[in-house]
């Protein structure tokens, strides 16, 4: 018997969404009107549905027509089918309202999918930074962000957040990169046992402001707290924060300001 892709599929599919659905071979029987000896035959390949009746079988499984025969690999639920067909009934102003809360949520939701490719996170704050907010405010994220990821990391090699961000990740990943003006880092941590040796060390920029520039345009995410500004003065970080914002980068945490 020749049987095509889409057959073969069809057949695997059914089966496949069929149980997933919980369905026995009669239960679906019944909700299209045939016997389950057929739904059998279907699902082995032997023999194929009328357009008809693979129309049925797609509403009673509540998936499209396209997916069950192949043509597609989208699901579409049918309770997501029933929205979208709401949607269009709208008058033009409040369907065009709620299109646009749509895309700004799955730009957003795609954004902000942590990856194990597709994160550089430049981590970044005060020099005057204490150890405790240290641990409140960036050790716990982190070690957070570890548990369901591997990313790489972006830390320049001045005082305070800088120095500590270094000493927690130097056990932790070799996935690192340290940025630092001139010859070489005004402070790196040991590489007896650690992970530095792996750590990427690239210098030679002429001062801060083109340093933390390529930071910002090499990073993904970005995890950083200002503690300094105020209404009379606007701190590095908070510029870096606000650079980083401007150019949609992703907060991981937020920021005090």
């Amino acid at each position: 018997m020749n049987t095509s892709k889409n057959d073969t599929l069809f057949s695997q599919n059914l089966a496949v969404i069929r149980k997933k659905r919980g369905f026995s071979q009669d239960e679906l029987a019944k909700k299209v009107g045939t016997v389950a000896i057929t739904i059998g035959r279907y699902e082995r390949g032997e023999i194929k549905p009328s357009i008809e009746i693979a129309t049925k079988i797609a509403e009673a499984l509540e998936v499209s027509l396209d997916y069950l025969v192949g043509t597609s690999d989208a699901v579409l639920e049918k309770s997501l089918v029933q929205k979208i067909l709401a949607i269009q009934q709208l008058p033009d102003e409040q369907k065009t309202i709620v299109v646009s809360l749509l895309d700004a949520y799955l730009r957003d939701f795609q954004a902000k999918k942590l990856t194990l490719n597709n994160m550089n996170i430049f981590i970044f704050g005060n020099g005057n930074l204490s150890f405790d907010d240290y641990l409140k405010y960036y050790k716990e994220p982190l070690l957070e962000i570890f548990k369901k990821n591997n990313p790489h990391f972006i830390v320049c090699d001045f005082r305070g957040t800088d120095t500590l961000t270094m000493e927690l990740l130097k056990s932790l990943t070799p996935n690192v990169t340290i940025l630092h003006i001139g010859d070489k880092p005004r402070y790196i941590v040991d590489k007896f046992k650690t992970e530095v040796s792996q750590w990427n060390i690239k210098g030679g920029f002429k001062d801060d402001l083109e340093r933390d520039t390529y930071a910002i345009n090499s990073c993904t995410h970005f995890i950083a707290f200002d503690f300094n500004s105020d209404e009379k003065r606007k701190s590095g970080t908070l510029k870096n924060i606000e650079l980083c914002l401007i150019k949609n980068k992703i907060d991981l945490k937020g920021n005090l300001l």
